[in-house]
């Protein structure tokens, strides 16, 4: 038997592939093309259930980049003893053997996290590829956050924003063992830099950008971006162009202190209550050395919430030590910082237990939970307010959060065990 395939449209060498094997063909479509899963004989059966969301993934994707997926079909090939989770050869994506499972194994979760990740490649990295190893980012940072914008979309915003805080977790952990710009060109293999680095660290910085520039630019700056470089090469700079075009802004401080700069803030926030010039202070410390990192431009917004109300103050950090000062007639219930939950960093806040409480049961965001349950850990003993926090936890609508709780909670600490 003789097949032919005319790849008309350009790519990169190294995203050609052949996949030959005993496979069973599952196919499906998208609009007009097939979209098809290849496996091996005895799994035939649940191989169309692992790859179900297909479709919806490449509508959605087009949509929101305003850029159609450009092959001429999408092929899913299952492997064993592949050297890496997956690869997004152009228009035929291998996967390696995890894939290979059935039903029973998907009550347990589903792959749509890498499905998601290699079809965004099919943009980002298969029509744009980074002009050299060293701007990887372009390729699995955009692929990283994918991820995140298909499990908001699909399963709210709480799924999204734990998933994103998940993997950002992962990178901070790394960061203890290395410390090196996301753009480098000083490396000894083009292996080493396939890391959390560029992955998990370039998915967060690109949240950051995100929500700085607001979803409209953010998403018309990847449309100009596709469309200018589109079967070319292109560096991180033509990304920072495609953005700075859109929103007519200057953006070379975001680029060039979380691309070109190594490390992340670290932060120490301190705030309290002026009754008689009724003002709030806040100061905010950059903590982390000159070998850490830079000091830090962090535009971000605190909320302010008294008697019940909140009020959303905007600033603009670009100092090691910056205090700000916020009117308030009355003690607030609990200033905010960061109140958009979205800043790679690590943070300490000097927030009281009466605060934590309030900020667990009003603010709204998945984050602003799991902070509390982070910072009252430490005073379950015979304290009835945070014991009913913790109980308020394990029926949370999110199960991020009623898994830390169940982390975190500890029964010889509770005075009535029965409850648990």
């Amino acid at each position: 038997k003789t097949d032919h395939w005319k790849q008309d449209k350009p790519h990169s060498p190294y995203l050609f592939f052949l996949a030959v094997g005993d496979y069973y063909k599952s196919s499906s479509k998208w609009r007009d093309k097939e979209v098809s899963a290849y496996t091996f004989p005895r799994y035939k059966k649940d191989v169309a259930e692992i790859f179900k969301d297909l479709p919806e993934m490449m509508e959605f994707y087009s949509q929101k980049l305003g850029v159609d997926f450009p092959w001429d079909k999408l092929a899913n090939v299952m492997s064993f003893d592949y050297t890496a989770g997956a690869m997004e050869n152009s228009s035929a994506i291998i996967y390696y053997e995890k894939l290979l499972c059935d039903r029973q194994q998907l009550a347990d979760g589903n792959f749509d996290w890498i499905i998601a990740h290699e079809l965004f490649h099919q943009w980002f990295g298969d029509i744009v590829t980074a002009e050299s190893w060293a701007n990887l980012t372009l390729n699995e940072s955009l692929a990283d956050y994918s991820e995140c914008l298909w499990k908001e979309y699909k399963y709210g915003k709480d799924e999204g924003d734990g998933y994103r805080n998940k993997a950002t977790e992962k990178y901070l952990r790394s960061s203890k063992y290395k410390n090196e710009p996301i753009l480098n060109f000083y490396y000894d293999n083009a292996h080493d830099i396939f890391d959390d680095i560029r992955y998990e660290k370039g998915g967060a910085v690109l949240r950051m950008l995100h929500n700085y520039v607001g979803d409209d630019a953010f998403f018309a700056s990847l449309h100009k971006y596709l469309t200018d470089y589109k079967f070319k090469n292109a560096e991180l700079s033509d990304l920072r162009k495609s953005f700075e075009e859109i929103t007519g802004e200057d953006l070379s401080w975001f680029f060039n202190q979380w691309w070109l700069e190594k490390g992340h803030p670290i932060l120490d926030i301190t705030h309290k209550y002026d009754e008689k010039n009724k003002t709030i202070e806040m100061t905010v410390r950059q903590t982390q050395t000159n070998n850490e990192g830079p000091t830090f431009r962090i535009p971000t917004k605190v909320d302010i919430y008294t008697n019940g109300k909140k009020e959303t103050k905007l600033i603009d950090i670009n100092d090691r030590v910056q205090t700000f000062y916020f009117p308030a007639a009355t003690a607030p219930q609990l200033v905010n910082f960061d109140a958009d939950k979205v800043l790679l960093c690590e943070k300490t806040e000097d927030l009281s237990e009466a605060e934590n409480i309030f900020k667990f049961y009003n603010a709204p965001l998945l984050k602003d939970r799991l902070e509390v349950l982070d910072a009252l850990s430490y005073k379950q003993r015979d304290n009835s307010a945070v014991q009913s926090l913790f109980m308020k936890a394990l029926q949370d609508k999110s199960w991020y959060v009623r898994a830390e709780a169940v982390d975190a909670i500890e029964i010889d600490k509770f005075s009535n065990k029965a409850q648990l």
